[in-house]
């Protein structure tokens, strides 16, 4: 999956040039920030559904189980918890409007499950391709396994529910691991480039199947270079990628020219996306990182769970879809100024050569002569075999 999220307002709402946009960088899905279950018609849902599938587009929704309508919250005034301001500190949903509910109270847990089935079941009838969960770990896991079990069981199988799991606790991660999730996400935009904490999250988000990577949570606030390295490295590392509509343009809100952007990255959205769409199937693969903390350059690699785990496998696929794909090498330079980090002697001199039918340019693997900045600060080898 390759999601672009779009942030609509009553002064920019969803548009024809959104979409076409969003189709053109060759995202498949869009998620609309803000846009959950409850607060929208049915009218309205089954009509940017439809908008969005002439684009070849599948339309995804935030959902909160912990924020519940304001206007139902009269009716259901015991399942309101008046002691839980909706803006705590620790909440990752404050885009959304709702109240907060008293899931530790079993009895409004059981009502609130079954109404939130129902309205997830109608919201997947307009058309809804799934929907992105946020905060789920206010909600104990077992809630979630019921929920997901009964959207199901009504026929609607076909929903996508991916758990925005960055800042979880591996205690919580242990509780939400429970229900049956399509995906859940990594916390690569905290990530220094340096540490292990990164891989160390993925092992543990491998229970959830795919484990989704955005570049950045904003489309602002990063030079070229930094948007650049971060987008390249979430789609070596990640299942599938979400990246805020505008960051290929350093956020520049109109959408249609980039003339006055700091930069236009359009061209490699689009290279990424295509080249996400021909990899590996998802799931099937671990990230170990191969360099230490204080090292020059960041060195990662991608492995078939068969090779991860030490053994040589016969090539084929299994029933798990595992495939005998080629391993990826990701190098990164975790430097964030202007300086230039060089590559290690045995690196930098090795007299490479053609290795897939192609020349390697200096944009996948710099040589003995190009300073790694140059080399745009995120890319990694060819999916085939280096030979020398």
């Amino acid at each position: 999956m390759r999601i672009c999220q779009l942030n609509p307002t009553e002064s920019r709402p969803i548009d024809d040039a959104a979409l076409t946009r969003a189709a053109t960088l060759g995202f498949d899905h869009v998620l609309l920030a803000g846009w959950s279950v409850p607060h929208n018609r049915a009218e309205s849902l089954s009509a940017v559904a439809a908008q969005c599938r002439r684009y070849g587009l599948g339309l995804l929704l935030d959902l909160s189980l912990d924020r519940f309508p304001q206007d139902a919250a009269a009716h259901h005034d015991g399942w309101l918890d008046h002691a839980r301001p909706g803006g705590a500190p620790d909440a990752t949903d404050h885009h959304l409007p709702g109240v907060r509910l008293r899931w530790h109270d079993p009895a409004v847990a059981a009502a609130a499950l079954g109404w939130w089935a129902t309205q997830i079941r109608d919201a997947l009838d307009t058309g809804v391709s799934g929907f992105c969960c946020r905060a789920p770990t206010r909600v104990l896991g077992e809630h979630w396994a019921t929920l997901l079990g009964e959207v199901r069981r009504g026929g609607a199988a076909q929903g996508i529910f991916l758990a925005w799991t960055p800042g979880s606790t591996p205690q919580q991660l242990d509780d939400l691991a429970q229900a049956p999730f399509d995906g859940a996400f990594s916390s690569l935009p905290w990530w220094d480039y340096r540490s292990a904490w990164l891989t160390e999250e993925i092992a543990r988000l491998r229970r959830f199947g795919r484990v989704f990577a955005a570049p950045s949570l904003t489309p602002n606030g990063l030079d070229v270079l930094a948007a650049r390295r971060a987008l390249w490295t979430a789609a070596a590392i990640g299942d599938g990628l979400l990246v805020p509509a505008g960051f290929e343009t350093g956020g520049l809100p109109e959408l249609d020219d980039t003339h006055d952007a700091p930069f236009d990255l359009s061209h490699e959205v689009m290279e990424v996306n295509a080249w996400i769409n021909a990899q590996r199937a998802p799931g099937a693969v671990a990230l170990r990182q191969l360099s230490g903390p204080d090292a020059p350059l960041t060195v990662l690699a991608r492995l078939p769970r068969h090779l991860a785990n030490g053994h040589e496998g016969n090539g084929k696929s299994d029933a798990s879809g595992e495939s005998n794909a080629a391993a990826l090498t990701v190098v990164l330079n975790p430097c964030t100024d202007s300086s230039t980090a060089s590559l290690p002697p045995s690196i930098s001199e090795r007299p490479w050569r053609r290795c897939c039918g192609r020349r390697h340019t200096t944009r996948e693997w710099p040589g003995a002569n190009s300073s790694w900045s140059r080399a745009a600060s995120a890319r990694f080898s060819c999916s085939c075999r280096w030979s020398s």
